[in-house]
């Protein structure tokens, strides 16, 4: 089903000058009724070709997240923690002697990510599975509210400047109702 819609782009309000900007745009329907994210990207890049645009153009050509050294990292950590250590040499050189020996224990691991970024996941990011599923797909919290930094409620200047929070929570919830009736139906 195509359906048209129309988009209010711009609306400024500067002195005297009111701009107002529309364009319809028809929608394409979603090659599928439903699709289960179990949070790797590339099972679903067939929607970021759906979508089309300059959103996902460039997505391939991004640089790659870096493995970073267990070295580099520790000689950025040591700084940074022992001033926070108590007054008693003893507990910093506990810390430095801890530090060392994780130096030794971070071999294997060090090469299993490194392996894991070079062979699965060469064609993306390594830490982008991990990140969806324990960051987003596995939280039971208001995910969209308390991590997803594209989700904003911006003020809806076609309401009525003394009813606005009734108005607008009126709204949202109805078309929270709406979408959860096509959900469930």
């Amino acid at each position: 089903m195509i359906r048209s819609l129309a988009v209010l782009v711009e609306k400024s309000t500067k002195g005297s000058k009111s701009r107002r900007m529309t364009s319809s745009l028809i929608m394409k329907p979603w090659p599928k009724a439903m699709v289960e994210s179990y949070g790797d990207y590339r099972e679903e890049e067939f929607l970021e070709k759906h979508i089309g645009g300059p959103l996902y153009e460039h997505q391939r050509n991004l640089p790659r997240l870096p493995v970073l050294q267990v070295q580099d990292t520790l000689a950025k950590l040591v700084p940074t923690v022992l001033p926070l250590a108590s007054s008693s040499s003893s507990s910093s050189s506990q810390f430095l002697d801890c530090t060392k020996s994780f130096q030794e224990q971070s071999i294997s691991l060090q090469r299993r990510l490194m392996t894991r970024a070079m062979e699965k996941y060469k064609d993306s990011s390594w830490l982008q599975h991990w990140w969806n599923v324990l960051g987003y797909l596995s939280v039971r919290d208001s995910v969209v509210i308390n991590v997803s930094y594209f989700f904003h409620l911006a003020d809806d200047s076609s309401l009525a400047v003394n009813k606005k929070q009734i108005l607008r929570s009126a709204s949202i919830l109805h078309a929270v109702a709406k979408h959860r009736k096509g959900i469930c139906s």
